[in-house]
């Protein structure tokens, strides 16, 4: 129902915009190349400029739960219920000359339950479904490449919280990338360039920063409709081409956490 209600909405919103673009810093593009990004329906499969994700694997999926001991006192009034799972993927950003990009990601959804059922203390009767309470993703990717030494490894935080029974709130993402030569942290930005906001989401893309310096940045509308026009990314236009290329699978990885987990509930990973 969630789904069919984020659809809906996109069906309206799609009708009105055309090229829409976030809000720039002032400037912004004064010295990058902004490129439209075509997705495929496959995460983390997309290609822009001179560069091509490819060769999604994934690796490995595991699963661990937890529930409040039988005998603990935390058992009295509520059974509490933790349920973990880790994915782990691969994917590789190729160019015609042969530069290529490794990444590497480890996502981890964390659910959080409640079940005054099964508490000591319940009343005897039919055994009630567990309450979500809350739930984050942790989304870490390695970056290397075949140019350089170096490692980049993306962090984004992803967390949401019950505010009632029928209703949850998402809330910031954080995020940021460490590199050898320091931490770039992330901008997000939630409005158009008119100002205006969007009607189904906080987060219309990340401006990437480097001491204080607004360095790239990626747009992401999604898949649906003519949303698949909304999509872009933003890179320096001259300078270190191996940097650019970090960059490049930094906001291509990006762009794939958020088409991963932009119109779904944390609450639906189970």
């Amino acid at each position: 129902m969630r789904k069919l209600l984020v659809l809906a909405i996109l069906l309206i919103e799609s009708n009105a915009i055309a090229q829409k673009m976030m809000m720039l810093p002032p400037g912004f593009e004064t010295d990058k190349e902004r490129f439209q990004v075509t997705l495929a329906r496959k995460l983390f499969e997309s290609s822009f400029a001179e560069y091509k994700a490819t060769s999604f694997r994934q690796q490995h999926v595991s699963f661990r739960s937890r529930q409040s001991p039988a005998f603990s006192f935390e058992r009295l009034f509520s059974n509490y219920k933790e349920k973990e799972i880790n994915i782990r993927r691969s994917f590789f950003i190729i160019t015609p000359t042969g530069d290529t990009a490794m990444i590497n990601i480890s996502r981890t959804s964390t659910l959080n339950f409640t079940n005054g059922s099964e508490a000591v203390f319940a009343r005897s009767g039919q055994r009630k479904p567990d309450t979500f309470r809350g739930g984050q993703i942790d989304f870490y990717a390695q970056i290397t490449t075949n140019r350089s030494e170096e490692v980049w490894v993306l962090h984004i935080l992803t967390r949401e919280v019950a505010q009632t029974i029928n209703q949850t709130m998402v809330l910031p993402l954080e995020g940021s990338v460490i590199t050898p030569a320091g931490e770039i942290a992330f901008e997000v930005v939630g409005k158009y360039e008119d100002g205006k906001k969007p009607i189904y989401t906080d987060r219309l893309g990340i401006i990437l920063a480097n001491a204080g310096k607004q360095v790239a940045g990626v747009q992401f509308q999604g898949l649906p409709l003519k949303f698949q026009k909304q999509n872009f990314i933003w890179l320096p236009r001259e300078g270190d081409t191996v940097r650019r290329l970090y960059y490049a699978a930094t906001l291509a990885t990006i762009m794939g956490h958020l088409h991963d987990t932009e119109h779904g509930s944390i609450e639906e990973e189970q």
